[in-house]
């Protein structure tokens, strides 16, 4: 559908620009010689391809020249009230560490769950917070009870899906996000939230999310699959409020310089303005 329309476009000379937010052309290129075809074609005729982060690029590489790719990166369909510094500040300084995503095996639920089980093994200092939906009840229950087995209800909570204020309102409440998704995640939106919330993110390094996360400033990135590295990474952060203190201001200021909404229309705006100079 899509190129079909590309080609309704090109035939009567409409600018056209492809906006990406995933991955896998690359795949599909390899796989597949008739997309492979209409790709290279739905490409070329493209006024210009806009891809979230320069690494994303890659997937692409064979299908259009970089000269004409912009990067714009994602923002949030609606921002939270962000809280003043000394909220900011009283958050860094507790123990909250949080998982906001769905919860499927893929998105690291298990991993998160055998770290919050194997940190309270050593430490009932921290309280793990675990938010998002799961397709079934018997899949929550499922991680319930290996918490319950463990003994940890008091510092362990699952609190199902959350949005609007009562998702901000623990996102503000938090001094770490857990991203431990196994997937080749784009730009996740979850970590742009946490960067909106001042919160640091710790996360395995996978696709895009490298080009978010400044490890060691504004969280920490740590190898696909590597859980023991994880739940090291996790300990490191908790032991230091300053550092905490510190990637939180280092994750607000990411948040404002990349991925405000002033910072997407102005991209999206400066764009446009180039094609329209062009067409003259």
């Amino acid at each position: 559908m899509d190129w079909l329309l590309a080609e309704t476009l090109n035939f009567f000379k409409i600018p056209t620009v492809l906006y990406l937010h995933s991955q896998g052309f690359r795949d599909l290129r390899d796989r597949n010689p008739l997309f492979r075809t209409a790709a290279r074609r739905l490409f070329s005729n493209a006024s210009r391809v806009v891809c979230l982060s320069p690494r994303l690029y890659d997937d692409v590489s064979s299908l259009v020249e970089k000269e004409k790719v912009t990067f714009v990166a994602n923002a949030l369909l609606s921002e939270p009230n962000f809280p003043d510094q000394g909220k900011a500040e009283f958050a860094a300084q507790q123990r909250r560490v949080l998982f906001l995503s769905n919860l499927l095996p893929e998105k690291g639920i298990d991993t998160f769950v055998d770290l919050a089980i194997k940190y309270c093994h050593d430490s009932l200092d921290t309280v793990f917070d675990i938010v998002g939906p799961a397709t079934y009840e018997f899949q929550i229950e499922k991680y319930r009870e290996r918490v319950r087995s463990a003994g940890y209800e008091r510092n362990i909570f699952f609190h199902g899906a959350q949005a609007g204020e009562q998702k901000w309102n623990i996102l503000n409440s938090s001094s770490l996000l857990v991203f431990p998704s196994m997937l080749n995640e784009a730009q996740p939106l979850t970590i742009v939230e946490a960067f909106a919330c001042g919160v640091p993110v710790i996360a395995y390094a996978n696709g895009g999310i490298p080009d978010m996360i400044d490890s060691g400033t504004n969280g920490v990135l740590v190898e696909p699959g590597d859980s023991a590295g994880l739940l090291q990474a996790v300990k490191g952060a908790l032991a230091s409020t300053e550092w905490r203190l510190s990637a939180g201001r280092a994750a607000s200021h990411s948040y404002e310089l990349n991925y405000s909404r002033s910072r997407f229309r102005d991209a999206w705006g400066e764009l446009l303005g180039q094609i329209r100079v062009e067409r003259r």
